[in-house]
């Protein structure tokens, strides 16, 4: 049963050639990128629709791509375009629609992480009872989910998102604020070329399906 009081946004982009997994595409060439993009996302999707207990949106960019987004994985979710600024300003315009819409614990996933799975989103949403917010960290330096029970506006300003200091500066900017942030398990983004290979046979063997590949 869904419960409407409950929110998770699925940060997602169309699958296009030349546009996704940069430092793939650098080593490995675009069309690989675009195929491990693919079913990363494929894999992240699959997990959020098993949350049937909160309402679910997926975020897409850019912003034209709604009606190939929802062609892709179905009506089981909700779409909504990211808008325009940085990464920071987008998650957080995001957070704050849900939020607008009537949530009262909102969480937001990527889909670079392959570890994502309905218990880890169940887990950080039961955090939230405790915490006021959630994060699940990641390797790199930055967090493969974020979750919280009120938009909290700086934890997306002046952060550098897509470097390895993203996830020490909102976890000082936190700490300075009075913020209390429970930590998930540390995973593994999936962003460059050897960490593609470590995953890519067990992920394209277990591949969800959804309706149709995008003509990108």
């Amino acid at each position: 049963m869904i419960t409407s009081s409950r929110s998770l946004v699925i940060f997602a982009n169309a699958p296009e050639k030349g546009r996704v997994k940069s430092r793939i595409a650098s080593d490995l060439g675009a069309d690989v990128a675009l195929a491990a993009y693919r079913t990363l996302a494929e894999h992240a999707v699959a997990a959020a629709s098993h949350v049937d207990w909160c309402r679910k949106t997926i975020a897409y960019s850019p912003n034209g791509s709604g009606d190939a987004m929802r062609h892709w994985f179905g009506d089981l979710f909700d779409y909504r375009a990211q808008g325009d600024g940085d990464l920071g300003r987008r998650m957080l315009a995001a957070l704050e629609r849900a939020f607008s819409d009537g949530a009262d614990r909102v969480i937001l996933i990527g889909v670079d992480c392959p570890g994502v799975s309905e218990a880890v989103i169940s887990d950080a949403f039961t955090r939230l009872d405790q915490a006021d917010v959630v994060i699940g960290p990641s390797f790199d330096g930055g967090y493969y989910l974020i979750g919280m029970k009120k938009p909290v506006k700086a934890l997306f300003t002046d952060i550098p998102f897509g470097t390895g200091e993203t996830l020490q500066k909102t976890l000082t900017t936190a700490r300075r604020g009075g913020i209390r942030v429970s930590l998930l398990d540390w995973k593994r983004d999936v962003n460059t070329a050897d960490a593609w290979r470590s995953v890519a046979k067990s992920l394209t063997e277990n591949k969800p399906v959804f309706r149709a590949a995008l003509p990108f």
